[in-house]
Order: C-alpha cells, then sequence, then structure tokens
C-alpha cells in the first residue's frame, strides 16, 4: 500500500496540498498532469485519512488534515528535498 502513497504525482500533490486548499483541476494543471490521475490520488489519500475535503460552490477543495500521519508524510518529503 505505500507504494500507492509515494508516487511522484503523489508526493507532488502533497507538497501542493500542504500550503493552500485546491480543486481537483487547479492541482492537475499546478503538476501538469489530467485531472483523473489527481482524483486517484485524492481517493488514496481518503483511505488513510490524510486530506481533507471542502465542498465549496460547485468545487471540492483538497487540503492537507493535521493527522500525524500527513505530518509525518511532510516531513519525509522536507528530509528528501534536504538530502
Amino acid at each position: 500500500m505505500l507504494y500507492q502513497l509515494f508516487t511522484k504525482k503523489n508526493i507532488e500533490i502533497l507538497k501542493i496540498i500542504s500550503k493552500k486548499q485546491l480543486c481537483i483541476r487547479d492541482i492537475a494543471a499546478s503538476i501538469k498532469c489530467s485531472p483523473g490521475k489527481v482524483h486517484g490520488a485524492v481517493q488514496v489519500f481518503q483511505q488513510h485519512n490524510i486530506i481533507n475535503q471542502k465542498h465549496h460552490k460547485n468545487m471540492i477543495l483538497i487540503s492537507l488534515n493535521n493527522s500525524k500521519l500527513a505530518k509525518l508524510i511532510l516531513k519525509l518529503i522536507k528530509l528528501e528535498e534536504n538530502i
């Protein structure tokens, strides 16, 4: 299951949503991939309780939650960037 969480695109998505809330299309545009790919990643994150989803008008805004797992993943990402 970890291989689903730590793909290159998923890490990029986590970095982006750790900074601000975005909808799926905006995330996809930011990392230059399809909204379907982002939607798949969002489903994986949801299964592991890593993200929050908030309905705003006709959009669903995605943000990182404050769970221990989410914080640990961000620490690992930052550690990897410093290597």
